[in-house]
């Protein structure tokens, strides 16, 4: 069973979230500060969260003003940020690790408020899907997190983009700008950045069919082909050895050698067997409910395809873990087809597999986080810790 405290804030936070989505003009600015106040607080005390908190971010934070102490290979816009909060952190005594982490958060929603604005006319449950699709991604990888803040603002820029007038058009540069700054931030982010530009210019056109990607899914989740076509992946991305130069930590990503000993040790993280039916089902579900409404609808063909392209990735090979790295940030954007699925649920219900996979999405999106909320009983705050800890 999960601490008190943290089954109360998650589910104030969720309930925060839905109000904050379903409010009319006059109550938006309230309704707004609630939610983003309540998001910086719940995931900005959290301790403890992911392999890396205690043990690199944080005591990295503490020690950035000694320059002797930060590691060789960190990322330079990281570490702008974390010098540039350590020296003004009002609380760096007060709480384990000063005010970073709420940082992180604050940046976080604040480009996820930006995303919604363009989005908010054809979505239902937007902020509710999107907290629940990104809290590995915030958690654990998290400088990964911090980047992928900025894609969302690119995503924004990107959707607000005329083509046809592309070289005029400002938010194509903003999108652009905003798709520099993660992989100085986290150098497994340039993948992310690169995917996210090429599918908008290039895959906004036609919806790739669940025919297509579900029997690849499948394969790859109940036979070893996956095997061949990680060896295949590994020669392509050994290519790009020649773009991003010898740089040793985007090296370790391309390093086959990482892979098997990452899966090696990752293998009492497999899943049972019906585990694996279940989470086959849920992504089975998303890609089906997707593409019926990305194709009746056109809206934001190239995120649904990017997902999709992204998972058919990140879920087969998940145990590898610095390979789903570089694919987590775009695999995370089903939040955004789903929530546009959400809005146009009562067009589709006469289709029955529209509407069965969308609450089997439903049931299982509700148990898996159910479990983190309410059968969590390591969850930590700053409040209830032991000082010695830290």
């Amino acid at each position: 069973m999960s601490p008190f405290d943290h089954i109360l804030l998650y589910c104030l936070l969720y309930f925060v979230a839905e109000c904050f989505e379903r409010q009319k003009n006059a109550r938006i600015p309230m309704a707004k500060f609630l939610f983003v106040t309540q998001f910086v607080l719940v995931e900005g005390l959290r301790y403890g969260r992911g392999p890396d908190f205690k043990y690199v971010y944080g005591p990295e934070y503490l020690k950035c003003l000694t320059n002797n102490l930060l590691r060789e290979d960190m990322d330079p816009l990281y570490m702008l940020i974390i010098k540039s909060v350590r020296s003004i952190d009002p609380f760096v005594d007060a709480l384990p690790f000063g005010a970073i982490f709420m940082v992180y958060a604050l940046i976080f929603v604040f480009c996820l408020l930006k995303l919604y604005s363009s989005f908010k006319n054809s979505t239902k449950h937007f902020f509710l899907f999107a907290l629940l699709a990104t809290l590995f991604l915030l958690e654990n990888p998290i400088r990964t997190g911090i980047g992928f803040s900025f894609m969302l603002s690119a995503i924004y820029f990107l959707s607000k983009t005329n083509f046809g007038t592309w070289k005029t058009d400002k938010n194509l540069r903003w999108a652009i700008l905003f798709l520099l700054i993660p992989p100085f931030i986290h150098k497994g982010d340039a993948l992310g950045c690169v995917l996210i530009l090429t599918f908008c210019l290039l895959f906004d056109k036609k919806v790739i069919s669940w025919k297509i990607s579900l029997p690849i899914l499948l394969i790859f989740e109940l036979s070893s082909a996956a095997t061949g076509l990680m060896n295949t992946l590994f020669g392509y991305l050994s290519g790009l050895d020649m773009i991003l130069g010898a740089d040793d930590k985007m090296q370790h990503y391309l390093d086959y050698s990482t892979f098997e000993n990452e899966m090696e040790s990752s293998l009492d993280g497999q899943r049972s067997v019906f585990t694996q039916i279940l989470a086959i089902g849920y992504y089975s579900s998303m890609i089906i409910v997707g593409y019926i409404v990305s194709k009746a609808k056109r809206h934001s063909v190239w995120i649904y395809n990017l997902f999709v392209c992204s998972i058919l990735i990140a879920e087969p090979f998940r145990l590898l873990g610095s390979l789903v790295r570089m694919f987590t940030p775009t695999s995370v954007l089903w939040f955004i087809p789903m929530s546009i699925a959400a809005y146009y649920y009562n067009e589709f219900k006469s289709n029955k597999i529209f509407v069965v996979c969308y609450w089997f999405f439903i049931a299982y999106l509700t148990m898996y986080f159910g479990r983190f909320v309410f059968l969590n009983p390591e969850a930590q705050y700053v409040w209830s810790i032991n000082p010695n800890l830290h």
